[in-house]
């Protein structure tokens, strides 16, 4: 193998490493603004239920 292959080689790795990572983001962020959505409505579950027994 050339010199310049093992160069294409190396780039369209790093090319595919990039694009896991991309969406491995974008993944994390769609989990953190789901759960950013969902954490008022939790809280005022929890709210909820401790006032609920503390009513016993």
């Amino acid at each position: 193998m050339s010199k310049y292959d093992e160069i294409v080689k190396e780039r369209n790795q790093l090319k595919a490493d990039n694009q896991k990572l991309r969406l491995s983001n974008a993944r994390m962020f769609g989990e953190l603004y789901r759960i950013g959505h969902e954490f008022p409505q939790l809280e005022a579950r929890c709210a909820a239920a401790r006032a609920g027994e503390g009513s016993k």
